[in-house]
């Protein structure tokens, strides 16, 4: 498995991680032992970086039950701030629902704890961030990280205050990498991409809302890839639409881990196995859809 440095950490990430909001909003508790079975495959063939929320249903619970017994075999990020108990967005709140994670995880320190959406105003007070710092000098999490889009995430690249940012970048949405890509390498932060595959969108004629605890960002996914697909040029563009997907996400040198998540074993074997590929897709078809985007999206934001 490719792995590489995540930005100024000095952690080193599997370049193909594991999201687990699936897992975590689609799944139960009584289904531990298929849970179990996923990641343990997962970490078998090299992928070592699974990224959670408290967001996310029983998420972190089931990584504490499944795999906490092999934490030094990989990186653990989590998020806080969204949804959290419902509550707001307060110093306090933030150091519980660390706290709560831990637990959770079964684990003593998260290598990388993110915010979770949080808007600007809520960042520029200082109260969630500090809250972050403190745990960190507690030797609760090792980095902080934001997750989000938009003229949020813009913020939280350029304010200084984070060593890795969680942001959305695909065939379909590709928002990052013409207003995040240069400030984030500039700065040597870390790259996380979620949605990497666009929901699994592309290719199909049919919007079957794969991914059903999120059918918002699939139904716009989707729309957007038949509006991309109906200029496409006759260029030679691979037969297997989730090869193309990934493998124009990880053309991009930044993208320094891209985050995959399902409860099927059988797509953890297919994507492990486009990343074992040595295949790739030419620069005409990644400049292609690059020029599409560019040509079509406006008004397009960051999902």
């Amino acid at each position: 498995m490719q792995s590489n440095i995540l930005g100024r950490t000095d952690l080193r990430v599997s370049r193909l991680g594991f999201g687990t909001s699936e897992i975590g909003l689609n799944l139960a508790l009584e289904d531990k032992k298929n849970i179990s079975a996923i990641f343990s495959y997962a970490l078998d063939n090299g992928i070592n970086f699974i990224d959670t929320a408290a967001s996310y249903g029983i998420s972190e619970q089931i990584i504490g039950e499944s795999i906490s017994h092999r934490r030094s075999e990989f990186i653990l990020a989590s998020k806080t701030g969204h949804s959290v108990l419902g509550k707001d967005w307060t110093y306090d709140n933030i150091i519980q629902s660390v706290d709560k994670s831990l637990r959770l995880l079964k684990t003593d320190y998260i290598d990388i704890m993110q915010l979770h959406g949080t808007d600007v105003a809520s960042l520029e007070k200082g109260d969630v961030i500090r809250a972050l710092q403190d745990s960190k000098a507690e030797g609760k999490i090792r980095f902080i990280g934001y997750s989000g889009g938009n003229q949020d995430a813009y913020w939280a690249i350029t304010s200084g205050l984070f060593d890795t940012i969680q942001t959305s970048f695909n065939i379909v949405d590709q928002y990052a990498k013409n207003n995040f890509f240069h400030e984030i390498k500039k700065r040597n932060i870390g790259l996380i991409i979620k949605r990497p595959i666009a929901n699994a969108v592309w290719g199909k004629n049919k919007n079957l809302i794969i991914y059903s605890h999120i059918p918002d960002y699939t139904d716009e996914y989707f729309q957007r890839s038949r509006k991309m697909k109906k200029i496409i040029s006759k260029i030679n563009y691979p037969e297997d639409d989730i090869f193309l997907a990934l493998k124009f996400t990880l053309s991009f040198e930044q993208v320094q881990t891209a985050i995959v998540g399902t409860q099927n074993i059988s797509h953890l074997r297919n994507n492990i196995k486009i990343m074992e590929s040595k295949l790739k897709i030419s620069d005409q078809v990644i400049d292609e859809l690059c020029r599409i985007w560019s040509d079509i999206s406006d008004g397009w934001e960051q999902k």
